[in-house]
């Protein structure tokens, strides 16, 4: 889902203000959310779940995690349910278009289900 983070975002963009100031985006949240140091997208090593724990327990002995919440990342795995987070989008307008978007994100995620070892793929940046 990382390489099409940038698709979902320009998909569900409807916030261009921040602060009541227009921020000249059409999404105003990547750019605050990229504040965070722990922001951005997931490293590439990160391939299975046990690469995401290893990099979250080496990150923690150090300090600079506590839990999963301290990664901003545009997509992350979310354990307690066992799926993925997409956490780029804006908040849809309509609920025809939160499912649209649900939808689409379902459908990538078969996808990639459905051709194991094809994504990521570095020719999709």
């Amino acid at each position: 889902l990382t390489q099409r983070a940038p698709l979902c975002i320009g998909l569900s963009a409807n916030s261009p203000g921040w602060q009541g100031e227009d921020s000249g985006f059409c999404s105003a949240r990547s750019n605050v959310v990229s504040a965070f140091p722990m922001s951005g997208i997931m490293p590439s090593h990160i391939r299975t779940w046990a690469d995401f724990q290893a990099h979250f327990d080496r990150l923690a002995g150090h300090g600079i995690v506590n839990s999963i919440k301290d990664f901003y990342w545009d997509v992350r795995p979310k354990p307690e349910y066992g799926t993925i987070e997409l956490r780029v989008l804006d908040t849809p307008l309509k609920p025809a278009y939160a499912a649209a978007l649900g939808s689409y994100a379902r459908e990538l995620c078969i996808e990639v289900y459905n051709n194991p070892g094809r994504w990521p793929n570095e020719d999709c940046k």
